[in-house]
Formats: structure tokens, C-alpha cells, sequence
């Protein structure tokens, strides 16, 4: 009897985690955002926080689009795998080693940069078929899959600003896509 009612007090005891996220549009990304960057994944390592598995990312910057810093950086989201434990926190990527993405990015209070809105700010790169450097957020080869960023833009008044996004967010252009964040970053 000792034993069930100590699960019982495990299963319904136990601090539970949520995640909420407000969606972000591209304005928000670019305008919030401390820089906006090109990384590439150089390792990951996951550690325990408060319980909970984290993960640290490592990255070499290939290029600041907005902002300025050091040539590396690191970035802790939460979720990961540690031990026998896994922690899979909804709206966050996890970050490949060796590949390249585009981060925006906010420092936080300790002055370390987290990525905007989790998965929100990160968009992972490919080359299309005429070697063209491309962006994509969300599923398997999807550009710009989030439903919530395609309806913020299609929903806002229609002006040269909005029309470049809409323009970017159809094909995913990395060049189009930096020229935007550099024109109407801040």
C-alpha cells in the first residue's frame, strides 16, 4: 500500500512543464531581435537544470545579418536527451551539428543570446538545385511552414515593406531575406 500511494504522490506531485508561445511574425522577429545571424552548429551538450534536461549549443558565426559579436557563441534552450532521460519541449528545434541556420537572437539578462520564440527564430538553410542558399522554418521542405507567420503577413496592410516579406516568404531567398533583416532591422 506504501508503495502505490507513493506513486500516486509521484505521478500528481511531480512539477509539471508547459510551454506557451505567442507567434511571432517576421516584423517582431526583425524588429525585437538584439542580431540576427548565420551559425553553424559546431556541438551541442545537454546538461540538468531545476530537473529538466537543457541543451547548449555551440556555434561559429558565419555572418552577423543584424547586431554585432564574438566569432562564437553558445545558446541554452530547453529539451534534450540526458542519461536514460528525454525532455521534448514543443516549439523547440533541435539544432543539427555541422548544419547552418539563421538565428534571431536576444540577449538575455546575464548577457547571453537566446534564440526569439524557439523554433519562431530559427530557420534552417539548403541549397536548391542551382546552388542557391535557401531558408525554411518548420517540417521537412517546408518554406515557411508556420501557418501563424504566413496569416500575420497576408493579414497586415499592404505596403512596400509587407510586399518584400510576402515576396521572401514565397521562395525563401537567404539574399532577399538579408537584404530585409539589414533594410528594416533596427
Amino acid at each position: 500500500m506504501k508503495i502505490f500511494a507513493l506513486i500516486i504522490w509521484a505521478c500528481f506531485c511531480t512539477p509539471l512543464w508547459a510551454t506557451s508561445m505567442v507567434p511571432l511574425d517576421m516584423d517582431t522577429l526583425v524588429n525585437e531581435s538584439d542580431a540576427v545571424a548565420l551559425v553553424r552548429v559546431l556541438e551541442s551538450e545537454t546538461f540538468y537544470r531545476q530537473g529538466h534536461v537543457w541543451s547548449r549549443f555551440h556555434f561559429t558565426v558565419e555572418e552577423y545579418l543584424t547586431g554585432s559579436g564574438a566569432h562564437y557563441l553558445s545558446v541554452v534552450q530547453p529539451g534534450g536527451s540526458k542519461d536514460q532521460f528525454k525532455t521534448l519541449v514543443a516549439g523547440v528545434r533541435d539544432l543539427d551539428p555541422g548544419k547552418l541556420y539563421c538565428l534571431f537572437l536576444w540577449l538575455d539578462g546575464t548577457g547571453n543570446y537566446q534564440i526569439m520564440g524557439y523554433s519562431q527564430g530559427s530557420f534552417e538553410t539548403y541549397k536548391d538545385s542551382d546552388g542557391e542558399l535557401k531558408l525554411k522554418q518548420g517540417p521537412q521542405n517546408a518554406i515557411f511552414s508556420t501557418n501563424s507567420v504566413q496569416k500575420n503577413l497576408m493579414t497586415v496592410s499592404v505596403d512596400g515593406k509587407h510586399l518584400a516579406w510576402r515576396r521572401f516568404m514565397q521562395d525563401g531567398n537567404y539574399e532577399r531575406f538579408k537584404e530585409l533583416v539589414q533594410l528594416y532591422g533596427r
